[in-house]
């Protein structure tokens, strides 16, 4: 009987070598996705191919699983990662994250992100609304992936490719690529006015006030979820008005949560 201890040792060789598409796939292949996932791998190596590519090669096993485990929720994840492959659990919750990320990015895109993006970039008028909405959505994704912010993004370009060769399975391969590559080139413009926009620096995203001086503002403000919430509809402010001083914040503060003005 092989120890799972080996098999995670053995699936770790495979996701850093340079076949762990192949690699992968093959396991699928033989019919061994439950043995060594606990789940059907068979989507999960059409993403971690798309990933591969758009990363050309370049990432870590946490990155590599969480094109593998793509779609799968943060329990399942984990659960596959550290009980199954008893592989780091930092590399689990690396894993799960990113692919929270990427869900995060996949459903900018759905609601016409890129378009928006496209509009911020050609220096379009009267989207002020829109363009702060964006930069909102886009802080969130960043801030959910923190230093794996990127591979979040990667992953939700991946994810997207792969249903895309889904879609055109049976087409002629130059209307493919023409297709692929004009999908890659909307989250192109996603990242090009997301950078714009200073939404990727993630380490930025802090609350202009921290709790204490909330708390000098909004004196009957009570500790809790409402604490948090209200700390967390100031950090939704400062992203949308980038740049905002501590000054304006606190009359915001006055302003939105009056209930708790003393």
């Amino acid at each position: 009987k092989v120890s799972r201890e080996r098999v995670g040792a053995e699936v770790d060789l495979i996701l850093k070598g340079g076949g762990r598409v192949g690699g992968i796939r093959l396991i699928a292949r033989l019919g061994l996705s439950d043995v060594v996932f606990g789940r059907d791998v068979r989507w999960g190596v059409e993403v971690l191919g798309r990933l591969d590519d758009v990363r050309d090669g370049e990432g870590d096993a946490a990155v590599w699983l969480a094109g593998v485990l793509s779609g799968a929720g943060r329990r399942e994840i984990k659960g596959v990662v550290m009980d199954m492959l008893k592989r780091p659990g930092r590399e689990a919750e690396r894993a799960a994250t990113i692919n929270e990320c990427a869900e995060i990015f996949e459903g900018v895109m759905e609601e016409g992100g890129d378009e928006v993006a496209a509009d911020y970039l050609s220096g379009a008028s009267g989207m002020d609304s829109a363009f702060s909405d964006l930069r909102l959505a886009l802080a969130r994704a960043v801030r959910k992936g923190g230093d794996d912010w990127r591979a979040g993004f990667d992953l939700s370009l991946a994810v997207r490719l792969a249903e895309l060769g889904q879609e055109l399975e049976g087409e002629d391969q130059d209307v493919v690529e023409e297709e692929i590559g004009a999908e890659a080139m909307r989250w192109s413009v996603l990242h090009a006015a997301a950078s714009s926009m200073g939404a990727l620096d993630y380490t930025a995203f802090r609350p202009v006030l921290d709790g204490g001086r909330v708390k000098d503002v909004l004196k009957g403000l009570p500790k809790g979820r409402v604490f948090g919430d209200v700390m967390e509809r100031q950090w939704e402010f400062a992203v949308r008005n980038r740049g905002v001083g501590e000054g304006e914040v606190e009359e915001w503060l006055r302003e939105e949560f009056p209930e708790f003005v003393e």
